[in-house]
C-alpha cells in the first residue's frame, strides 16, 4: 500500500517527465522553423516565386509551414 507521499513523489516525477517532453517539443519545433528560414533565405528569389512564396512571406511560411 502506497502511503501518500508516494503518491505525491511518483505525481511530482511524472509531471516534471511531462514538462521536460514538452520542452522537447517546443526546442524542437524552434529548431525545425529557424531551419526552414534559413533554407528559405538561401533560396533565390526565382527559387522562392517557384514554391509560391516571397521574400516577404519567408518568416510567415516557416512559421505555418504549407497551409499559409
Amino acid at each position: 500500500m502506497s502511503t501518500t507521499y508516494q503518491i505525491t513523489r511518483r505525481n511530482r516525477a511524472a509531471r516534471a517527465r511531462a514538462f521536460v517532453t514538452w520542452i522537447g517539443a517546443i526546442m524542437a519545433r524552434i529548431s525545425d522553423r529557424q531551419r526552414a528560414t534559413t533554407t528559405f533565405t538561401r533560396m533565390s528569389d526565382h527559387q522562392l516565386r517557384d514554391i509560391g512564396i516571397s521574400r516577404a512571406e519567408i518568416a510567415h511560411a516557416a512559421q505555418k509551414g504549407r497551409d499559409f
